[in-house]
């Protein structure tokens, strides 16, 4: 073989075929499938990161999966509360309601426009635009009944109910301490405020009020106690409003176990003191990165898929724009009302 030859690959009965220069190695011998033939080969590079790609997308998945499992349970949940609950109850269609309570849908441009009538009258000119009037929310009614909470919901627009009853829930035992009201001098957040007043002063900050504690947001002292019959009780102290309450130590949960799912999805924040709420924090942390780099890592993937690029990326697109299309629209609706301080959304 002189320097001008070129290397021969053998064919499928073992003969040898010559080959071009630029045929790979791989293809030679025969690393490759013939499904490859043709296509640019990639980098060292490029197979080492769709290796580590994959293994992060697969094993970090199985290790969060508990956690997202929960998250996206709790999410239906949340937006369908009749499930995993033992509520008995029924949608009743609007003439079958008018009907049985004698409800006339209420149209909201009407009462917009009665509204603004009224403002004229006390000097407040005002106008309202065609068909702009909406109803937000529900309107809900409860009472109590021999089988439990009797549930009135009502869509003021469309005239439709919908009635349920869930069972009454038992309460956690009363200790012969509960209600006891008791008010340590130096221990609750009134006090405190007192001492916190000066710090905004001396950090140059200037104040408009004296500082209040939030009248919602109240710290607790939780601690296990025995009585006198050595029966053991979770005690909790209400550090603002000074209130002792408490529950059997081996008492049992009382309410469904969705709800104290339920619970798990709404906690947040770090505690002030090392807990199991920290772990919860850092795994709930750890969620939500596992969620983006599952989206990351996902995408890379696909992209990878030369065949089907073109669709994933239209795909992708698509999504994009209808994700933005619904989340600008729902924030506008979320945004309509005024914002004021401490008033919740």
């Amino acid at each position: 073989m002189n320097d001008q030859e070129q290397p021969q690959a053998p064919d499928s009965e073992g003969k040898s075929a010559p080959s071009s220069p630029e045929t790979p190695v791989e293809v030679l011998s025969g690393s490759l499938p013939p499904s490859k033939v043709g296509e640019q080969l990639p980098s060292r590079f490029g197979p080492r990161l769709a290796k580590w790609t994959r293994r992060i997308h697969l094993y970090l998945g199985m290790f969060m999966m508990p956690w997202v499992l929960l998250f996206g349970i709790t999410a239906l949940s949340f937006n369908h509360p009749s499930i995993w609950r033992n509520l008995s109850g029924r949608l009743v269609p609007p003439p079958e309601f008018r009907k049985l309570s004698g409800f006339e849908p209420w149209n909201p441009n009407v009462i917009a426009t009665e509204l603004v009538t009224r403002l004229k009258e006390k000097g407040t000119a005002l106008e309202v635009e065609p068909e702009s009037a909406t109803f937000r929310g529900w309107a809900f009614f409860a009472r109590p009944g021999e089988a439990g909470t009797h549930v009135v919901i009502v869509g003021l627009d469309r005239g439709v109910g919908f009635l349920s009853t869930r069972p009454t829930l038992e309460e956690s035992q009363k200790p012969s301490f509960f209600g006891e009201s008791i008010t340590l001098p130096r221990y609750n957040t009134a006090e405190l405020a007192q001492e916190l007043e000066p710090l905004h002063q001396k950090l140059g900050i200037v104040e408009k009020a004296a500082l209040r504690p939030h009248p919602e947001v109240h710290p607790e002292l939780r601690f296990v106690a025995r009585d006198d019959k050595g029966r053991r009780w979770n005690v909790v102290y209400d550090l603002s409003s000074g209130t002792l309450d408490g529950r059997p130590s081996e008492e049992g949960r009382h309410a469904p176990t969705i709800e104290l799912l339920e619970s798990l999805h709404t906690q947040h924040h770090f505690p002030p003191t090392f807990g199991p709420t920290t772990l919860w924090a850092i795994f709930s942390d750890l969620t939500a990165l596992t969620i983006v780099l599952w989206a990351a890592t996902g995408l890379a993937m696909a992209l990878q898929l030369r065949k089907l690029r073109r669709i994933i990326i239209a795909t992708l697109v698509v999504g994009l724009i209808a994700a933005g299309s619904i989340m600008k629209w729902t924030a506008s609706d979320l945004s309509f009302g005024p914002e004021r301080a401490g008033a919740k959304k």
